[in-house]
């Protein structure tokens, strides 16, 4: 399958956000298997992109930022990132609580 530099950059972005191509200590880049060796090594290949994601607090002033935040995350959950889960439902909450939202979705 072929991949445009925007496909790439774009998922590099996901990548970093969340996290999904390091290890559960979050201290290196997991290895193993096709979308390794052919993508991710391409896209950190400088060991540069390694965020820790660790208990981050969110601040926000703007609900289009926790919306365009939810955008990113509901792409990466839906691209099979499996550890986003618990941010969405927060940003759900806090657009409940804010009165933005009626109802949080079950996700």
């Amino acid at each position: 399958m072929q991949y445009t530099d925007k496909d790439l950059n774009t998922y590099r972005e996901i990548l970093i956000q969340t996290s999904a191509h390091l290890t559960l200590d979050g201290s290196k880049i997991k290895k193993g298997g096709t979308k390794y060796t052919q993508i991710i090594t391409k896209l950190f290949s400088s060991g540069t992109g390694v965020q820790l994601q660790t208990h981050n607090l969110v601040y926000w002033n703007d609900p289009n930022e926790l919306v365009d935040r939810l955008r990113l995350l509901l792409a990466s959950q839906s691209a099979g990132n499996t550890g986003v889960s618990n941010e969405i439902l927060s940003i759900f909450e806090e657009l409940y609580e804010s009165g933005i939202t009626k109802k949080i979705p079950n996700v």
